[in-house]
């Protein structure tokens, strides 16, 4: 899939990302589908949607804080 070409390279492993499994990757698309299907649906504009949609998928692909060994 093409998210996971896309954060497949040094640079974001060097940062603490990995690609993304199968399984996140279709709740991620599935929920940015949704979003933008319910607001083209109430009426609203797309372009406002960009920054909660920006924000959630960082929050979903970008580094995330290792546990500690016990």
């Amino acid at each position: 899939m093409l998210v996971r070409e896309l954060t497949d390279t040094p640079e974001l492993r060097a940062a603490g990302v990995a690609p993304p499994s199968r399984q996140l990757m279709i709740m991620m698309l599935g929920g940015l589908r949704e979003l933008i299907a319910t607001t083209v649906e109430d009426g609203g504009d797309i372009g406002g949607i960009t920054e909660v949609a920006v924000r959630a998928t960082q929050a979903m692909l970008g580094p995330h804080a290792r546990p500690a060994p016990a």
